[in-house]
């Protein structure tokens, strides 16, 4: 089965479909005589644009018009956004407990001046003596030099925290009640969709029964009338013929007008 619609892909169907969803569950007579407010109100009853507006006639069936439904409602895109930061904010809250791991390396030439450091020649002379018996020190440089190379890696982690341990788990909480609330949102985008999709085709066989209606009262009009043009029946019959066929007339534009309506405020 399908609808069709001779304005915008949203603003005929899809968002009137969602204008009935409500951010807490209601009864479906409540949302039904609910009139739209605008999505700054109520984000369920606006939707994502994901095209421009057209004129063109559109047709779509029940699927069709509930994944629409699930991809462009405003309401249920801010609740996935929302389960998706509080998501962050647990992996945050978990981080503190990962190891830091810091590594640093270094390389030079250094010179060290023996002298300066107390080494002046006389202590050498009796290192040389005491180490290899002589004094002899005359290839000794009292300024030495040396490439060197350093490397140092630091490790850390957080064993226990109390604060951290109940920031988690109040993140985890949060997540679990972001889930929760972005199911129940599909659910309400489903549900409201589906009894938007079905109120529409509800109204358009009304519409179609009523016109059905009005060509069988015209022909009995019309049968009255010749009737008594032919002089078998009186006028009496023929008026009664013509007021039934006007108002089987006001039924239809009534009907008609009734789906205009779904169309637009559903």
């Amino acid at each position: 089965m399908v609808v069709k619609s001779k304005r915008s892909l949203l603003s005929r169907v899809l968002v009137p479909a969602l204008a009935g969803l409500s951010a807490v569950s209601l009864p479906v007579g409540l949302s039904a005589q609910m009139q739209n407010s605008g999505s700054f109100a109520n984000p369920f009853w606006g939707s994502v644009m994901a095209r421009p507006l057209t004129n063109d006639e559109l047709t779509l069936s029940l699927d069709d018009a509930i994944r629409m439904g699930l991809q462009n409602n405003l309401g249920l895109k801010q609740a996935e956004a929302q389960e998706l930061s509080i998501h962050g904010q647990k992996n945050q809250a978990l981080q503190k407990f990962l190891p830091d791991i810091e590594l640093n390396g270094e390389v030079g030439v250094h010179q060290t001046n023996l002298a300066g450091m107390g080494f002046g020649p006389g202590v050498i002379r009796e290192f040389a003596k005491l180490l290899y018996g002589t004094t002899n020190i005359s290839g000794i440089s009292l300024v030495t030099k040396d490439d060197l190379t350093q490397g140092k890696v630091q490790y850390s982690q957080l064993l226990f925290s109390g604060p951290v341990i109940v920031a988690y788990r109040g993140a985890l909480a949060a997540e679990r009640a972001a889930h929760f609330g972005r199911t129940q949102a599909r659910g309400e985008v489903v549900q409201q969709v589906a009894m938007a999709y079905l109120h529409v085709l509800a109204a358009q066989s009304e519409v179609d029964n009523a016109r059905a209606q009005e060509q069988s009262d015209r022909v009995a009009f019309e049968h009255a009338q010749a009737s008594h043009q032919a002089g078998t029946t009186a006028r009496l019959d023929e008026l009664r013929a013509q007021v039934q066929l006007q108002a089987q007339q006001q039924a239809v534009i009534a009907a008609e007008n009734a789906l205009e309506k779904d169309l637009i405020l559903l």
